[in-house]
């Protein structure tokens, strides 16, 4: 299958962190533009590197750049080319334009301009700071996956099957009443949950319910999962 392009524009903190992260998932094509060369030289493993100046529109015409799915602009203290770039790129190109902010009036203006999603990576992880304060969970690095809140007091997360559930269908898995558990993962894929589903050794299923519910629940599966190593 074809890698889906993603161009980033402004090589700093956040986008090398961003550049990193991409290149674990290995289903995207990267390109990373900065005007300073020796920006580029710490990257590794993207498909090309191009020193120039972003906000000429001519030069960004002229890389090869035009089908990409995502642009990400990364540049956030130098306001103007900000702007002039996240411009160039509504003006001249299909695919979707994330933008970083450092403030209300830049993301008001991205906004205006018409960039799709605008990020303020100091306020992002401000609350996501918060969340681990204020979020009930105390998993540490032995969950499987991320906790995520998806509306005020409910979560959902991936996590292993119990031993205890191993060939039972879900219907008959005696879980809380208030928990949903929508998606299972087998052998590297994931398919719709039903009653019917059998759960196996192995499996992974995502679940849904409030925040104390899964609590409760998650360090009754984990103690299980621990006592039976």
């Amino acid at each position: 299958m074809e890698k889906k392009e993603i161009v980033i524009i402004g090589v700093g903190r956040y986008s090398y962190a961003l550049i990193e992260n991409l290149r674990k998932m290995n289903k995207f094509s990267i390109v990373a533009i900065d005007k300073s060369e020796e920006a580029l030289t710490k990257i590794k493993g993207v498909k090309s590197l191009i020193v120039g100046d972003a906000t000429n529109e001519e030069f960004m015409k002229s890389i090869g750049i035009e089908n990409a799915g995502y642009y990400i602009i990364g540049i956030g203290s130098d306001f103007q080319s900000s702007l002039s770039i996240a411009t160039i790129l509504k003006n001249s190109f299909k695919g979707t334009v994330f933008a970083k902010a450092i403030n209300n009036e830049h993301v008001a203006i991205l906004n205006k301009i018409g960039v799709e999603e605008v990020v303020k990576p100091e306020e992002s992880a401000a609350k996501g700071t918060f969340n681990k304060i204020a979020n009930p969970f105390s998993l540490k690095s032995e969950s499987e996956g991320e906790v995520i809140e998806i509306a005020d007091g409910v979560s959902t997360i991936k996590i292993p099957v119990p031993p205890s559930l191993f060939g039972v269908m879900i219907k008959n898995s005696k879980l809380p009443s208030e928990i949903i558990i929508p998606i299972i993962y087998r052998d590297g894929k994931l398919f719709i949950a039903t009653g019917k589903t059998l759960l196996k050794e192995g499996d992974y299923f995502s679940i849904i319910g409030e925040n104390k519910i899964l609590a409760k629940f998650l360090s009754r599966v984990y103690k299980e999962i621990k006592d039976n190593e």
